[in-house]
């Protein structure tokens, strides 16, 4: 369906407009409670972490799209699978980055 990919496309540039400023040094997009124990000499470094996943996420966003744009009925399945195995894996990670730089969730 056309309008399921208009809306992964979109959505995955809002996600990559938000974690590129988030891997420039803009934590503040950041929730307060998952950056309150950061050390601000690893702000940067928290932020480059952080990010990654949520290039993943643009990642399964696009990619999710783009299957069900060339690909026939059968794909949107597919698309949907895709969009939640990079949704899972990119939670993952942001979990893991949280309890590297924050010593936990919140």
């Amino acid at each position: 369906m056309l309008i399921y990919s208009i809306i992964m496309f979109a959505v995955a540039v809002l996600f990559f407009g938000i974690a590129t400023a988030i891997a420039r040094g803009d934590v503040k997009l950041i929730a307060s409670y998952h950056r309150e124990h950061i050390d601000p000499e690893k702000a940067e470094e928290y932020g480059k972490a952080f990010s990654k996943p949520l290039y993943g996420i643009c990642a399964s966003l696009a990619v999710s799209g783009v299957i069900d744009l060339v690909g026939g009925a059968a794909a949107g399945r597919i698309a949907v699978w895709v969009l939640l195995a990079g949704l899972a894996a990119s939670i993952v990670a942001i979990i893991v980055v949280q309890r590297r730089y924050n010593g936990g969730l919140f």
